[in-house]
């Protein structure tokens, strides 16, 4: 697998049943943070992505497009959308960095991260979904 299969699937934009999988497809579950201020006041809430994908590389680059990058498809490479996260990642240089160093700032005041990545059962995942405690995904089940 090179990055550009990786940055490929990412931009694709496809959705899956999760009933009928693509042979050597996995779900992952990630869980991403928000962090933005409003009226003074700083807000935070917790996303969680459901991703089915070939490898968890895969699956976080599509969380990484999607939330990170805002949803920004035009990267030509997995390496040019890291390059960017780096560039966009707070560190001593940023005037929050004491409270988001290594979160993306992704403009209008709000840091984001991703974490986790865990492989998940068919059944979790449709769990997940039946209870709506999904923001982003790229698959669904037919009840």
């Amino acid at each position: 697998m090179n990055q550009d299969t990786v940055m490929q699937f990412a931009k694709e934009g496809n959705s899956f049943d999760i009933a009928d999988l693509p042979k050597g497809f996995k779900l992952f579950k990630f869980v991403g943070d928000k962090y933005w201020r409003m009226n003074g006041d700083l807000n935070d809430d917790e996303r969680t992505f459901l991703i089915a994908a070939p490898t968890k590389k895969h699956a976080l680059a599509w969380a990484q497009v999607e939330f990170l990058a805002c949803g920004d498809s035009s990267f030509e490479s997995y390496q040019a959308l890291l390059d960017y996260l780096k560039e966009s990642e707070v560190d001593e240089d940023h005037n929050s960095y004491f409270q988001f160093e290594g979160y993306t700032d992704v403009g209008d005041d709000q840091y984001r991260s991703i974490y986790g990545g865990e492989t998940i059962t068919k059944t979790d995942a449709k769990v997940l979904l039946r209870h709506k405690v999904i923001e982003y995904t790229n698959c669904y089940f037919k009840d």
